[in-house]
């Protein structure tokens, strides 16, 4: 029975070992982390509100987002990659020695890009992980206990990145401000929150009328947006940006960066032949060039997309079309036949904009508000379905929404 050790254990690299663990293939899957993490509700757990116990409303959060990484047929190492001999067929992790494999699928995702910005890598908090949403959560209320007691009179939280995360973190942050508002006369128009954007607009990867959209949703919240400002550099206590006017001093309390991403480091180690920015290099059927029983996937290779030429997104729903090629192309090539190339790619763009809003595209239509959100809900619970049996994705899904609808309902029980 071949061997597939599969690095990694997010969108790609989970979805790959599911399928092929239900077939005839000896499926290890290796990640530091004992559950899949399902990112796009991270928001959601860094704006969570305080409550009486809050040991159990962590854990509540923690399940809101985490998947254990479990599947029948599937044997999973929690333990770190440090390495590889592509010519040996081993991987070299960190705590358990080595292991071999008849095939390997690269799928290591990503870390925060703070692109050799000085200050930037050691004050900002991205929101990459979960325990970058915890940490942007304890930070919050910190600032709010500040100004309930008195010893600080407002405070100033900017998001750097103006792409869908970081437009999602801060239409959710100034929704998290309105009902401390609502809840709290004493600490009405006391959080200051600023999107910065180094391009000319915000989400400049999607059609005109979701930016529209957007923009005019994070106006109504409250957001201050300045695009045409990248970042210099960031001071203990402040940023500097570059504006067509002139360079700018911008104060903080909280810094969060959405301002991009890259391949985890140990990628470039990997004995692989890497892009200038680190991507592996795959060909069109996903396999590493010049390895035959190698793939890449995920935001760890560069993707194009036969349609347009450019490199697909670093999206979920793109990464699960990748995992379908890749499966089956390990099932083709284990028995000497022609691997499928992976030529085009679908996704679809649901952005929520704070609360019970959302902005979403659909063959060409604009949805907004509630229904919107709706459908983005419905996304979560399709994905929950397709990782798990019915009945986990429904009760996790259910536990989740629940728990995150207090963020709309509730300020700090204390």
């Amino acid at each position: 029975m071949p061997r597939v050790v599969i690095l990694g254990g997010g969108f790609a690299g989970f979805s790959v070992a599911r399928i092929l663990a239900r077939q005839a293939f000896d499926v290890v899957l290796v990640d530091r982390s004992s559950y899949h993490l399902y990112t796009p509700l991270l928001y959601e757990v860094a704006t969570g509100f305080l409550a009486s116990d809050e040991r159990q409303r962590k854990v509540a959060l923690r399940e809101g987002v985490g998947i254990p990484l479990t599947a029948p047929g599937l044997t999973i190492l929690q333990d770190e990659v440090v390495g590889m001999d592509p010519t040996a067929h081993r991987v070299f992790l960190k705590e358990q020695g080595e292991t071999s494999y008849d095939f390997a699928v690269v799928a290591l995702g990503s870390e925060p890009d703070f692109f050799g910005i000085p200050g930037a890598a050691a004050r900002a908090i991205p929101l990459k992980f979960l325990e970058h949403a915890f940490h942007i959560r304890d930070r919050l209320h910190d600032l709010i206990e500040m100004c309930r007691q008195g010893k600080q009179e407002r405070f100033r939280v900017i998001v750097v990145g103006g792409g869908p995360n970081g437009v999602e973190t801060a239409a959710e942050l100034a929704r998290f401000a309105q009902v401390h508002r609502c809840n709290s006369a004493m600490l009405a128009n006391h959080i200051e929150i600023s999107l910065v954007e180094a391009g000319p607009c915000i989400l400049h990867a999607c059609s005109a009328a979701v930016r529209n959209v957007a923009g005019k949703r994070l106006t109504r919240l409250g957001v201050r947006i300045l695009s045409s400002a990248p970042v210099a550099s960031v001071q203990q206590d402040r940023i500097q940006i570059k504006t067509p006017e002139g360079e700018r001093h911008l104060p903080y309390d909280l810094l969060i960066w959405a301002g991009g991403v890259k391949p985890v480091s140990v990628v470039s180690s990997l004995g692989l032949p890497v892009s200038l920015h680190g991507f592996l290099c795959v060909g069109e059927t996903l396999q590493v060039e010049g390895c035959k029983n190698v793939f890449a996937l995920g935001d760890s290779a560069c993707v194009l997309d036969e349609t347009t030429g450019s490199s697909v997104p670093g999206l979920a729903q793109v990464a699960l079309e990748e995992a379908e090629v890749v499966s089956e192309n390990i099932k083709r090539v284990s028995e000497d036949r022609t691997p499928l190339r992976a030529a085009r790619f679908s996704w679809q763009t649901i952005i929520p904009l704070g609360g019970r809003y959302a902005v979403a595209e659909i063959g060409g239509v604009t949805v907004k508000g509630i229904a919107a959100y709706a459908l983005r809900k419905a996304a979560d619970l399709r994905y929950f379905l397709r990782v798990l049996p019915p009945l986990s994705a429904c009760r996790i899904w259910f536990r989740g929404a629940k728990t995150f609808m207090h963020n709309e309902e509730r300020g700090v029980l204390y």
